[in-house]
């Protein structure tokens, strides 16, 4: 098999490598993060507590300003770059003195809401979880204004072309929370509780992890400064083709509330569930703190792989829309979906199969029980059915943004999301206490089935044809050389229990035999089933590096 010479050359495979390993060095300290964090907090009421209040500015920032700012930021400043004679930096700078100006009044009321959000996000939170909770809240909501100005400073570099910076940013982040949750835990012998911990523990780890977020900010200023963009505060707001932004905004807008409607529901959810739990003694955690790690883990191949492949193309996307080169579109949006599915589809296929022992070998320390750990591996095997499906939908929408339809992933997340919900709700009401978490996760990734077939019929709306039998033809044979990989893991997990070491030491020979015998027959199938995509991802990894 020879290497595709379009999915080579569709790719600037530097600027790719740079965003990919910056991404993946992000991943793995995010990783160690979520461990540290874990075995300081465990996975209980007090974890609870931690990821609801923790997940306010995320979704306030979300809700009113950060899903348009994602969305369409990157298409409408590469468009004003062709259009403006000063390769609009006028524009950019407007939009960077607005932002600016919103973010600092939805941070403001934010904090001062505190109390309302946590009751929102969290209505069965009681005495000093809700307490704990609203505290941590007031830490966390003022990262709002660092989560916008780091959206919109990366989109500013990227359509510059300077990738590195955002990409390498999250691990400063991740390595000041994983001192600080480090710290909180030398400094407690038992596991903690909302009753048990001290305010100036609640501040420690609430200032700690805000000054996470405000340091991966600060740290993008020099790269900013030497792209060339100088930040300069214009209030000439008016008839200076913001209207555009404000038009493909009311649609992303949609978007993010209907994002915002199924957080606040599975937030509810998972709380409610982990209260049960407790109340009836299930054996395990299996609240809000199993379901948010478990989904953070979930997109780790999702984010190394797709995101900087995306990353990277998603500018020369939009030039290529803006300039009426459907052909370069439908090109590179089939190559992506090929080329990332390479990874995605066995990476599935292992989380599925090895998701609870993995989860037991690297979570199962300090405050977080063997039996969470394992719980929590059983929700991330439930996510992992849904990960290729997920990555594909993300893939297609930023391709119907870059055609400059926000209407059409609203509407189609608003279906998903009404199916999600539905879902969710069937699952809560009719399992047990203790498996309630399983039923939201498997919810989420049939929903991504449905969103994944709006956002094909979409953009072929727009392109005509989208490639369709060569993407899934490719998927396809992906999964028939996974399978055999599969039973291999599946047949390690079951020789693990026969092992005549210590647990740990058993998944750890578990995951080596299943990532050794997996990769090999993989191979060798991916060989016989003439899978060209394999031999290019190969390529690109071991094609040395050019300057650009």
């Amino acid at each position: 098999m020879g290497v595709d010479a379009g999915l080579v050359s569709g790719l600037n495979i530097s600027r790719a490598r740079v965003v990919a390993i910056g991404t993946a060095l992000s991943r793995v300290t995010g990783f160690i993060r979520t461990v540290t964090v874990l075995a300081a907090l465990g996975a209980g009421l007090l974890g609870d507590a931690y990821n609801t209040a923790n997940v306010l500015p995320n979704a306030v920032y979300d809700l009113l300003m950060g899903g348009v700012l994602s969305a369409v930021v990157v298409p409408l400043l590469a468009a004003a770059r062709q259009e403006h004679d000063d390769e609009g930096l006028a524009y950019t700078q407007r939009l960077f003195t607005l932002s600016v100006v919103v973010l600092l009044v939805v941070t403001a009321a934010s904090v001062l809401a505190a109390p309302l959000l946590v009751s929102a996000y969290a209505h069965g939170f009681r005495g000093d979880q809700y307490a704990v909770a609203v505290l941590w809240a007031r830490l966390f909501l003022p990262q709002i204004l660092f989560y916008g100005l780091g959206t919109l400073i990366g989109a500013i570099l990227n359509t510059r072309g300077h990738f590195a910076a955002p990409a390498w940013a999250p691990v400063l982040n991740n390595l000041i929370v994983t001192g600080v949750a480090g710290v909180f835990l030398a400094v407690t012998s038992a596991s903690p509780s909302p009753s048990s911990i001290t305010p100036g523990l609640v501040g420690w780890i609430g200032w700690g992890t805000t000054a996470a977020v405000a340091a991966q900010t600060l740290v993008l200023l020099p790269a900013l400064r030497a792209s060339g963009f100088v930040v300069r505060a214009r209030f000439d707001w008016l008839h200076t083709g913001l209207a555009r932004t404000v038009r493909m905004s009311a649609w992303a807008l949609v978007y993010v509330v209907v994002n915002q409607v199924g957080l606040l529901v599975v937030t509810n959810l998972a709380t409610a569930a982990g209260r049960q739990a407790v109340q009836e003694h299930a054996g395990h955690d299996a609240g809000y703190t199993v379901y948010v790690n478990a989904y953070q883990l979930f997109q780790l191949p999702y984010a190394i792989v797709a995101v900087s492949v995306i990353t990277v193309l998603l500018p020369a996307l939009s030039q290529a829309a803006a300039a009426g080169r459907l052909g370069v579109v439908r090109g590179n949006v089939s190559r992506t979906l090929r080329l990332t599915g390479v990874v995605l589809v066995p990476a599935a296929g292992a989380l599925v199969v090895l998701g609870p022992t993995l989860a037991v070998l690297l979570l199962g320390h300090g405050h977080m029980s063997t039996s969470s750990a394992a719980y929590l591996g059983l929700v991330l095997a439930a996510f992992a059915l849904g990960l290729v499906p997920f990555a594909a939908f993300q893939v297609q929408i930023r391709a119907l943004y870059a055609l400059g339809d926000a209407r059409s992933p609203a509407l189609i997340n608003a279906a998903a999301t009404t199916l999600n919900i539905v879902l969710d709700l069937v699952a809560f009401t009719v399992l047990p206490a203790g498996y309630q978490v399983l039923g939201l996760a498997l919810g989420y990734s049939a929903s991504y089935l449905f969103a994944l077939a709006g956002s094909t019929l979409a953009l072929k709306g727009h392109l005509g044809l989208v490639d369709g039998h060569h993407i899934l033809g490719t998927h396809l044979r992906l999964l028939a050389a996974t399978v055999p990989a599969a039973l291999a893991a599946l047949a390690a997990v079951s020789l693990g229990a026969h092992l005549p070491f210590p647990p740990q030491g058993a998944n750890m020979v578990v995951l080596g035999l299943a990532a050794s015998l997996g990769a090999g027959l993989f191979w060798v199938a991916s060989r016989h089933l003439h899978i060209q995509e394999v031999d290019t991802v190969v390529h690109l990894i071991l094609r040395r590096p050019t300057t650009t």
